[in-house]
């Protein structure tokens, strides 16, 4: 008889604890969505600034603006894969976000290595200058090379190895 009444003290506490998720989940949304849409319409001003003044930007603006672009894309990503229950792909690309801005706010703070973070890219040196910073993997190649021998300890392939 204790037994059965554990498990529905168990199911209450469980019940009131998707109650509260849903209840922050519903108020977040919102938040959510109308920072999404407030960082597109920054980038829009951002955008129309660069047009109107028909300057080229230098390396150190050219990351930054790119960077804020895809972060905007990762975060709007982030917030449709977190919706549909996926929180470990979410945090993911959230961890990406993250690591994205530290890199933006060293260009800013650095104009210097966004300058060598442009020059090298494209170029044979590309892969070493990004070892070299401990940048991670940019190209397939290297994508590659640091994922196999982890697939292999784990018995799979090192593409179903990105899937785990």
């Amino acid at each position: 008889m204790n037994r059965v009444c554990l498990l529905s003290e168990d199911w209450k506490f469980l019940f009131e604890r998707v109650k509260k998720t849903v209840e922050t989940f519903n108020e977040l949304t919102g938040k959510c969505e109308t920072t999404l849409r407030t960082m597109w319409l920054i980038e829009d001003e951002i955008m129309k600034l660069a047009k109107e003044r028909g300057k080229v930007l230098t390396a150190q603006k050219t990351f930054v603006l790119a960077y804020f672009r895809r972060n905007t894309i990762y975060l709007q990503a982030s917030y449709v894969i977190s919706a549909m229950a996926f929180s470990s792909p979410s945090v993911n690309v959230q961890r990406t976000v993250y690591e994205t801005i530290l890199r933006g706010y060293l260009f800013i703070i650095i104009p210097a290595e966004a300058r060598l973070y442009y020059d090298n890219l494209g170029t044979v040196k590309e892969e070493d200058f990004l070892k070299s910073r401990r940048f991670y993997a940019h190209t397939q190649n290297e994508l590659i090379r640091i994922c196999r021998p982890l697939a292999r300890a784990r018995g799979v392939g090192w593409i179903e190895f990105l899937f785990l």
